[in-house]
């Protein structure tokens, strides 16, 4: 009988041993399992309304595809940029042969939480001047330079522009833009804002706000 014992302790022993390598095995692969769709919407949200943690950007990080689409507001930055000045050429319409004109745009780039442009939107302007006055506008639209698919723009908040005739004169464009990812949802919308003043000397300035 006290071989039986025996063996039946060594049999015990070995099946305890093989159940814990089995959990040490089984705990890597589930500490390293990819995060759930609640898990990467909640922290997509937290994101959207910059309440994240490192720990939910490292939670996105582990999912790449997703996380290189989830627009970071924290990360958004605003250009401006404009022309030196020219003399128009050909047909000048009401223009006079005194007049020049210059060109100005601001641009608002939208990343990601990895640095990806998630989408990127301008408004740019053309106008005449004589160093007396703003003369005319020649151009003024907005243009959407880059979207991952994930921007979906709808209609504009503010189109408008002050007419020329005084020293100074304003563009000003807002859209309402919409984000979504599939299968996450769509955490919120964004209102690009950009406001460029033109000058009688061929200058320009900007404001924005998103």
């Amino acid at each position: 009988m006290k071989p039986r014992r025996s063996g039946s302790r060594r049999l015990i022993t070995t099946l305890v041993a093989v159940a814990l390598g089995v959990i040490a095995l089984a705990a890597p692969a589930s500490a390293t399992a990819e995060p759930s769709t609640a898990q990467l919407s909640a922290a997509i949200d937290r994101v959207w309304h910059e309440r994240a943690t490192d720990a939910d950007r490292a939670l996105l990080a582990r999912v790449p595809e997703v996380a290189k689409r989830v627009v970071d507001p924290a990360k958004t930055t605003v250009q401006f940029e404009q022309g030196a000045g020219n003399r128009p050429t050909g047909e000048l319409g009401t223009q006079t042969a005194q007049d020049e004109y210059n060109w100005a745009y601001v641009r608002v780039n939208y990343y990601s939480t990895l640095g990806f442009t998630v989408y990127s939107y301008r408004q740019y302007v053309e106008w005449y001047y004589n160093y007396n006055v703003v003369t005319a506008w020649k151009n003024r639209y907005d243009i959407v330079d880059f979207n991952d698919g994930t921007a979906n723009f709808g209609a504009y908040l503010q189109n408008f522009a002050n007419p020329p005739g005084g020293t100074v004169t304003s563009s000003v464009m807002q859209r309402q833009v919409h984000h979504c990812l599939a299968t996450y949802g769509c955490p919120g919308w964004s209102y690009p804002y950009t406001q460029i003043n033109v000058f009688s000397n061929g200058n320009a300035t900007y404001s924005s706000y998103v």
